[in-house]
């Protein structure tokens, strides 16, 4: 089956995130994924051309991931940037729902079970988004986020999203990955058709956090 071609599985969360020079943060967030409490996961994780020891690190985890039960795949690609990163993992995804976090976030353990558990008892949803929190890498300290959070109870965000006017944090959003692939049929992705996947509802619950750190792959995207 060409990689065009797979089929989604019902109930599946995909997980692509994209990864460059990020053997100091890898371990932490591949190992919250493996705290996920919801049991139905595919990790697509790609390389971004690393030049440290990112590739040794997520290779490590195969066989944690296998006996969770969680498909994962690496992928290694010339390096370019986060976007093209994530257009080499979207090829492979098989989920009914999508999330990409970076590699320095950390999932709470029930973060993805929550969202999973809004979208299918609210059918008229095809997103839905939690809030971030950020902190200090050395002494985990709270911080200030980098970016505004906006409102919590507009559902149209296209705009607010383009704009900055509202949080971007990657990790806090899951997609119906139906929705999202009749805008980009090819399954690449374009930022303009960020947030035209129709309303999106914000949890009130902190999901994810994020590491609040110069050299971070978020100075990438």
């Amino acid at each position: 089956m060409s990689k065009e071609s797979r089929k989604i599985v019902k109930g599946r969360v995909s997980v692509v995130t994209p990864v460059y020079n990020g053997e100091q943060f890898l371990k932490r967030f591949l190992d919250s994924l493996l705290s996920q409490t919801y049991m139905d996961m595919e990790v697509i994780l790609v390389d971004d051309g690393s030049s440290d020891h990112t590739l040794d690190i997520a290779k490590s985890y195969t066989d944690a991931f296998c006996h969770k039960g969680y498909p994962f795949k690496i992928i290694q690609a010339k390096h370019k940037n986060a976007s093209a990163a994530i257009n080499q993992g979207l090829p492979y995804v098989t989920g009914e729902y999508l999330i990409w976090p970076d590699s320095d976030d950390v999932l709470k353990h029930e973060s993805v079970e929550k969202r999973v558990h809004f979208l299918q008892n609210h059918l008229t949803y095809n997103c839905v988004r939690s809030i971030a929190y950020y902190f200090e890498d050395k002494t985990g300290k709270l911080t200030r986020p980098d970016e505004q959070k906006g409102s919590f109870i507009k559902e149209e965000l296209f705009w607010d999203v383009l704009e900055s006017k509202t949080f971007v944090c990657c990790g806090c959003y899951m997609l119906k990955t139906e929705i999202f692939f009749r805008f980009i049929p090819k399954k690449r992705y374009l930022s303009t058709m960020w947030g035209r996947t129709s309303k999106c509802f914000y949890l009130i619950y902190i999901l994810i956090n994020v590491i609040q750190y110069q050299k971070s792959y978020m100075g990438y995207l």
